[in-house]
């Protein structure tokens, strides 16, 4: 499906260590300097918010309250160099193989390309269309009433059953485009783990005789996945109208086809996740069936273009001006030699609630690694841990760290300008936003003209970048989420590791069937630690 060549071919240059080369030393030497800047100083240079705050056709990303100055980017442009970006910039946009450990290309990109790319195999092209086409006829179908359930009757609710990759990027989705739902759309829940008390939840919300149920699982053998299935199965349907109720409720979104079939799924009602498209990036695949059915083709095509302007972004703006490049460099400086461990994302739009959860599987998970592309142990912070919450609510609860504590955090606050009508609270959300920023620069001395006691000074010098949404649209959250997809793949070049596998969840889920395997069997698969706390636990 996509040309590879022989091989991947690492360039040579990577058989030197990251931190032993001369790039690295250039890079650590300026920030001995840097550690001694003041932000009020740099944001003393009237040209410094023209400088620093970057345009995209949805996007105005406001760096300005950032320790860099141009001499940074410049060490930053020679690191990337070292780390062959372009290169390998080049190789995700071409379908080359990127993923070098599991022999793949990385493909999420192809799915929101208006028109085929030049120098590609006209397959995967091809491909893609012909699977977006079934999903358009599937949801036409479904909203004409030409598909039904089991026992007749119109389908009025769809449940999507999903973990990790098949759920994080619909459940940010579905509830940040909830307003642009269509009026002919079936109500969509999202089911996620395996705890009952989850799954009945939901099922309390929906006639099991009118739902589609959507089993999304790229592998398709996901074990939360199909506890949850067969225990709907067990619990609300005969066992003599299994096979009935899985050919005409039950839905796979999936790499494994013939799995599928086996499973009892009908051809017509299988959906393929192309296996080159990690479940992280899913959303832009057929995983998306779920939001595509709840905003229509108009609103879901949006979202794609959305993502692809910020995909033309990234191709083509230099260094200085490309936003996602600068937010990968702010995060590998300040983790990497500010002695940060993690990064707050705080929304400043309810809307986007989910999305610090979402952002902390794209980046972890890509990023969460210590062997480099020559399988080395690296010897440097590969990612940060991300974390956050929704403004203005973690004004009350976690703010207080991030201005007066000892932690050296960066924030990405994210606003979204409604200029369709002045409102109140809207005002309310910015004014706030732009106070914390403000606030984590500057601190509240300069705000203060009385003299105030010492365990009341908030010093500031706290950096923090500020990402506004032009609006609010389809286009706006499709090109911000690419922004961030952008931004880990660039960290993960400047680290030399692969941000596409995820073995350590692999292990984990190993791990488990064993222990699952133990519960049920008591067959000895554990190690006497594990056993030990797990026959305690079993004895409670």
């Amino acid at each position: 499906m996509v040309n590879t060549g022989a091989s991947l071919e690492l360039d040579s240059r990577f058989k030197k260590m990251l931190t032993q080369s001369k790039e690295w030393l250039d890079l650590k030497l300026h920030a001995g300097e840097a550690l001694h800047w003041k932000l009020t100083d740099l944001l003393e240079n009237s040209d410094r918010f023209q400088e620093y705050a970057i345009d995209s056709r949805y996007l105005l990303v406001d760096f300005q309250r950032n320790f860099i100055n141009k001499e940074t980017i410049n060490y930053f442009k020679k690191l990337l160099n070292f780390q062959n970006f372009s290169t390998q910039r080049e190789k995700l946009f071409n379908g080359e193989l990127i993923n070098y450990t599991e022999n793949k290309s990385a493909l999420h990109t192809f799915c929101r390309s208006s028109s085929p790319r030049n120098n590609i195999d006209p397959a995967i092209y091809t491909e893609i269309q012909s699977i977006k086409n079934k999903i358009r006829l599937f949801r036409n179908k479904l909203v004409n009433g030409e598909i039904t359930s089991n026992f007749g009757n119109k389908i009025n609710s769809i449940v999507s059953i999903g973990i990790g990759g098949s759920h994080l990027g619909l459940q940010l989705t579905i509830d940040a485009l909830k307003e642009f739902k269509v009026s002919d759309s079936p109500e969509i829940h999202l089911i996620s783990t395996p705890d009952k008390r989850h799954v009945q939840d939901i099922m309390e919300k929906i006639e099991v005789h009118s739902t589609l149920f959507i089993l999304s699982s790229k592998s398709f053998t996901t074990q939360e996945t199909f506890a949850v299935a067969e225990w709907i199965l067990n619990n609300y349907f005969t066992e003599s109208s299994r096979t009935d109720i899985v050919k005409k409720q039950f839905l796979a979104l999936t790499s494994q086809i013939d799995v599928a079939l086996s499973y009892g799924i009908q051809p017509d009602y299988i959906f393929k996740v192309l296996d080159e498209i990690g479940g992280r990036y899913s959303i832009w695949s057929a995983s998306g069936l779920p939001l595509y059915i709840l905003i229509g083709e108009t609103n879901y095509d949006l979202f794609l273009k959305g993502a692809e302007d910020m995909d033309n972004h990234f191709l083509s703006r230099e260094t200085e001006k490309n936003i996602p490049v600068l937010m990968a460099l702010l995060s590998f400086w300040y983790t990497n030699f500010f002695n940060s461990s993690s990064q707050a994302i705080i929304p400043y739009f309810f809307r986007l609630r989910y999305f610090p959860e979402y952002l902390q599987q794209l980046e972890m998970e890509s990023n969460g690694k210590s062997i480099d592309r020559q399988n080395n142990q690296i010897q440097h912070k590969s990612s940060p841990a991300i974390w956050g919450g929704v403004g203005t609510n973690t004004q009350h609860s976690f703010m207080q760290l991030l201005h007066q504590g000892t932690l050296f955090i960066p924030v990405d606050f994210i606003a979204v300008r409604a200029k369709n009508e002045k409102n109140i609270f809207d005002e309310i959300l910015s004014a706030n936003l732009f106070a914390q920023s403000d606030c984590l620069a500057y601190g509240n001395q300069t705000h203060q003209q009385k003299e105030i006691n010492a365990e009341k000074i908030i010093s500031g010098n706290k950096p923090s970048t500020t990402i506004i949404l032009k609006n609010w649209s389809p286009e706006s959250l499709g090109s911000l989420i690419a922004l961030y997809e952008h931004k880990v793949f660039t960290m993960g070049i400047l680290s030399g590791i692969n941000s596409f596998d995820q073995f350590g969840v692999e292990t984990g889920k190993k791990i488990a069937e064993d222990i699952y395997s133990y519960f049920s069997h008591k067959k000895n698969y554990l190690n006497l630690s594990l056993k030990k706390s797990i026959d305690k636990y079993l004895e409670l």
